[in-house]
């Protein structure tokens, strides 16, 4: 089963995905743009992944196997190597595509030459597939805010994000340090700093999966510990050290908190931005998307500690709440204006 000149490499791995494999396989297959592969590797799957897969009569599928378990880091680099197409799009084996993903992140492509990725929003899908919602985590930003928030947080929706495939190529997924559960993270961070632009179309064109035997619910605070050291390293090279306790309270860590702490943080933020608006490594319009971002950030830990800790007695952390969203509105507005 192949396709000859695809303009799209679509890679999906998928380990024991039986549960929500045909929703996902429908949902690429019946994309309005067409010229695509779709490259399925299966990792050493033992249930019916096999068998779904086979049911199906679609010269774009290429199927690979794997007859032993290589986990996913060396499944995408080995689709990436497989790749035909000008550009990968990166698909997961249990969300679900919006049927014009493709025709809106090739169209992104073909407006804008010097764009090398193409991310989007996500909208957030029950674990059974009965309803769904805004992923409030993530705002849009521009390509030059997004390089220095991603430090923060992964901005890129992974099973979303369609990329030049001379890129991948070149940089691939890294396997040479632990990288595992974080990969992703790891990989934006490293095209940021190699000035890969970004382009985000600030639409839902997937629904992510809140999968219950999902990395982030079974292998979660190793997932942050080792965000928490790629961050750490990355904010070296601008000379810049945070504490601790703040940089786990800015990377999701809500069990200890004070009004305090969020003070802290708000401000190790805001003086990281100042510092790389100073050196004139973003323009005031990025500058502006970095503290949009920030603000939004600082309020949802801020309401996730509340939520979590009972603090709404707490005058002081409510009044910060409030000055942080007064502030958040302006910027909007002043974005706007532009």
């Amino acid at each position: 089963m192949s396709i000859h000149n695809p303009l799209i490499s679509v890679l999906m791995p998928v380990y024991n995905g039986e549960k929500f494999l045909r929703e996902a396989i429908d949902s690429i297959l019946n994309q309005s743009y067409r010229n695509f592969e779709f490259i399925i590797i299966n990792d050493g799957s033992t249930d019916e992944t096999e068998n779904i897969i086979f049911s199906y009569n679609d010269n774009r599928i290429r199927y690979i196997k794997n007859e032993s378990n290589l986990r996913l880091i060396k499944t995408l680099n080995y689709g990436i190597e497989l790749a035909k197409g000008e550009y990968i799009a990166r698909m997961d084996a249990d969300d679900i595509a919006v049927t014009d993903r493709f025709e809106k992140q090739i169209k992104q492509f073909i407006l804008h030459d010097e764009i090398d990725m193409v991310n989007c929003q996500c909208l957030l899908l029950n674990e059974d597939g009965n309803g769904y919602r805004k992923n409030r985590t993530n705002i849009t930003v521009n390509y030059e805010a997004i390089k220095y928030v991603s430090i923060f947080q992964t901005m890129i929706v992974h099973p979303a994000v369609m990329i030049k495939t001379s890129i991948m190529k070149r940089f691939k997924y890294n396997d040479q340090i632990n990288t595992e559960h974080v990969e992703d993270f790891e990989l934006w961070n490293r095209l940021f700093e190699n000035n890969i632009k970004c382009f985000t179309i600030p639409e839902s064109l997937i629904f992510y999966r809140l999968n219950s035997e999902s990395i982030t619910n079974t292998n979660g605070r190793e997932q942050q510990e080792r965000i928490k050291r790629i961050t750490i390293s990355i904010l070296k090279k601008y000379d810049t050290i945070i504490d601790d306790k703040v940089l786990n309270l800015i990377l999701g860590d809500s069990e200890n908190c004070s009004f305090k702490l969020f003070k802290k943080a708000d401000s190790a933020i805001s003086n990281f931005f100042l510092k790389i608006r100073n050196e004139k490594l973003v323009s005031k319009i990025g500058y502006n998307d970095m503290i949009l971002w920030k603000n939004s950030k600082i309020l949802f830990i801020s309401f996730k500690s509340l939520r979590r800790n009972g603090l709404f007695n707490s005058f002081g952390v409510v009044l910060f709440l409030i000055t942080k969203m007064f502030s958040l509105v302006n910027i909007k507005l002043v974005n706007k204006l532009k």
